[in-house]
């Protein structure tokens, strides 16, 4: 359940809804920012961005919802303070925002049978949200497996009908590999203002791919001169 339009990064989105009060909760909740309600079914498996440049596929990275670990004393709500300390501490290193309580958490915690004041046992790892908008390094990983030809072409197609040159295509799928109508998998947007940190803000940064790098090289290579400027 979400904003129909006018926001970004997970802003009024709550993807946790299994009852009919959820429902009408996280509707009211999306209302506060826009009149206009978007509610879709909810598909299984993990959310994969793919960075499309002119058509060619640049990167793949796996984001997984965030979550918390638990050290057998502190609340959930405490390990989300704590965490956000830290993404503050990194100033923007380690995630460029920090975890909200909102109904999507509220209701991730409530379906696993927890509570802002559930205590995790040490080691034990708690989803806080079921978006991935806020999910951290920790969270996300480069995909070296490449991706099935004809879910990439699918996807090409996608960003094709939009006229993007730059577009983040986001899938959800439990197998990246495989065609999307073989692994259930469906498209969930195409964003046409991709957010270039996910693809470095990794578990392992050291093998991160540098996106920005063909990125700005193609800005460099079709900008036109200066007036004045000698070539």
């Amino acid at each position: 359940v979400k904003p129909a339009g006018g926001t970004g990064g997970g802003i009024g989105t709550t993807a946790a809804v299994r009852t009919e009060r959820q429902l009408r909760r996280a509707v009211l909740f999306a209302a506060r920012v826009t009149e206009r309600v978007l509610v879709e079914a909810l598909a299984a498996g993990d959310v994969v961005r793919l960075l499309f440049l002119d058509g060619e596929l640049l990167d793949v990275v796996r984001r997984r919802p965030p979550h918390v670990v638990g050290d057998g004393r502190a609340s959930v709500r405490d390990l989300i303070d704590r965490e956000n300390t830290r993404r503050l501490e990194a100033r923007g290193r380690a995630c460029p925002s920090f975890l909200t309580i909102t109904l999507d958490c509220v209701f991730e915690l409530a379906n696993g049978g927890r509570t802002l004041a559930t205590v995790p046992a040490a080691g034990e790892r708690v989803r806080v949200k079921a978006t991935t908008n806020h999910s951290g390094p920790a969270d996300c990983e480069t995909i070296r497996e490449p991706p099935a030809d004809d879910a990439v072409s699918e996807l090409r197609r996608a960003v094709g009908a939009t006229g993007l040159r730059l577009a983040g295509v986001d899938v959800i799928t439990p197998d990246v590999t495989v065609p999307l109508a073989r692994s259930g998998g469906v498209v969930l947007e195409v964003n046409g203002n991709p957010a270039l940190h996910q693809h470095y803000q990794v578990a392992d940064p050291g093998a991160a791919t540098p996106v920005c790098i063909p990125v700005l090289r193609r800005i460099f290579e079709h900008r036109p001169p200066s007036p004045g400027a000698r070539t």
